[in-house]
């Protein structure tokens, strides 16, 4: 599962929690008490988390409801977007470092032997074969090498949702996205219902994959 961290500020009467629920797409995903520091009008931090699966994108309605306090929006993070890896990306970066074309270069033969001998189980047959040949070239094996390093997701780094948000209704009435300043202020007792557009997460490499 993917967590999902909402940024924002919250204020509270005698400082109590807030209580909020949300549900996306009819499901239940987050309903407890949250509390946080700093108050509304200061920067943001994290709000509240919730769990969806790993494949979770489009569009779908999310309904907010408040109670006892007040919420203000800010950004929405989530985790397991940068892979973890065999070999650290430092070493790849090294070695390119002395590459002057990517589009022709290589690395040294004895990069390459130390790349298939380290990914041998996952590297494919082909991309094995040219670096142990010390024959390969970034253009040809960089993609497969890349991927071939990867060994799952990472959950402690944290990478920003560029959500898209096409309609809101707060406590039933219309509320127009396009006029007002974004997502509204929730305070005690209000409920606002979004739809919104999550687009799938991408780990940008950097340096970048060929």
């Amino acid at each position: 599962m993917r967590t999902f961290k909402l940024y924002g500020a919250l204020a509270t009467p005698s400082n109590n929690p807030t209580d909020v629920r949300i549900t996306i797409g009819g499901v239940e995903v987050y309903n407890a008490q949250t509390s946080v520091t700093p108050n509304l009008g200061t920067a943001y931090a994290p709000v509240l988390t919730f769990e969806m699966p790993n494949d979770f994108t489009g569009s779908a309605v999310w309904t907010i409801a408040v109670t006892d306090g007040h919420l203000q929006f800010g950004t929405l993070q989530c985790n397991m977007v940068k892979p973890t890896f065999t070999m650290p990306m430092s070493y790849f970066a090294e070695h390119l470092a002395g590459v002057d074309d990517v589009t022709t270069g290589a690395f040294s033969a004895e990069a390459q032997t130390n790349i298939a001998n380290t990914l041998s189980a996952v590297l494919p047959a082909d991309a094995k074969a040219r670096c142990l040949a010390g024959t390969s070239t970034l253009a040809q094996d960089a993609r497969a090498v890349m991927l071939a390093n990867e060994t799952g997701y990472s959950m402690s780094d944290w990478y920003p949702v560029y959500v898209q948000f096409t309609s809101a209704t707060k406590n039933g009435a219309a509320y127009d996205l396009t006029t007002t300043a974004g997502i509204p202020h929730l305070a005690g007792g209000d409920t606002v219902s979004l739809t919104v557009n999550v687009p799938t997460p991408v780990y940008e490499y950097d340096p970048p994959i060929l």
